[in-house]
């Protein structure tokens, strides 16, 4: 089909620098302490480029770990 194409995002967050710096890393473990969706983005456009650090992982932070005050 002329005019299609799979769109990857150039713009992320500053987490996502710091695991793709990470990621050269060998044998590195990366723990995000956040929610677990921020992980899955990662991940997932890590996917969509082809390529994908070793290890992340979450603390799978939700609304009832967040003190607001």
């Amino acid at each position: 089909m002329a005019g299609s194409a799979v769109k990857i995002p150039r713009a992320t967050c500053k987490v996502f620098g710091a695991i793709k710096a990470l990621s050269t890393v060998k044998r590195c473990v990366v723990l995000v302490h956040g929610p677990k969706g921020c992980v899955y983005h990662i991940n997932y456009i890590l996917g969509m480029r082809g390529d994908r650090p070793s290890e992340v992982y979450s603390t799978c932070l939700d609304e009832h770990d967040v003190i607001f005050g």
